[in-house]
């Protein structure tokens, strides 16, 4: 659901805010989301809302962000946005699965939601380090008003 709402606001408001205010404020609701959720599991709210509430604004988070970067990410050489398509799938399922088998491999029964909530906020970060990076590329270059247009 924080996925659906994420991408319905992205259709709502990405014509409006340039791509990478898109994608930060995307990555910004996911980190919030995901440090509540361990600030809640620290206060000792160990529930199941607490672990599926954070989880669903990484959905939300999602949803605002990776419209606007997959556009982003295709109309860098438009000739070339089948490659670029194919390139961005690739990186994602094989970060993905990588991520996974860290993750897979320190989540134990005994430490249960720290590690997951744990690495869902470090991916959160990187990502809004990234997105701060092309920010700072766009504004170099003068780029830093690029809308979707609809």
């Amino acid at each position: 659901m924080g996925f659906v709402l994420g991408s319905f606001l992205s259709g709502r408001f990405a014509a409006r805010y340039p791509l990478t205010t898109m994608m930060i404020s995307g990555r910004i609701v996911a980190c919030a989301g995901l440090i509540v959720g361990l600030l809640l599991f620290q206060a000792g709210f160990v529930t199941v809302a607490s672990l599926f509430g954070a989880t669903v604004f990484v959905g939300l988070g999602n949803g605002l962000t990776m419209p606007s970067s997959n556009v982003g990410a295709l109309s860098v050489r438009p000739k070339l946005a089948g490659s670029a398509a194919g390139l961005s799938g690739a990186l994602t399922v094989a970060g993905g699965a990588v991520l996974t088998s860290i993750t897979g491999s320190i989540v134990t029964e005994e430490n249960g939601a720290y590690p997951l909530l744990g690495m869902m906020l470090f991916s959160a970060l990187m990502a809004l380090v990234a997105a701060l990076y092309v920010l700072g590329i766009d504004r170099r270059e003068g780029r830093e008003n690029q809308t979707i247009r609809i």
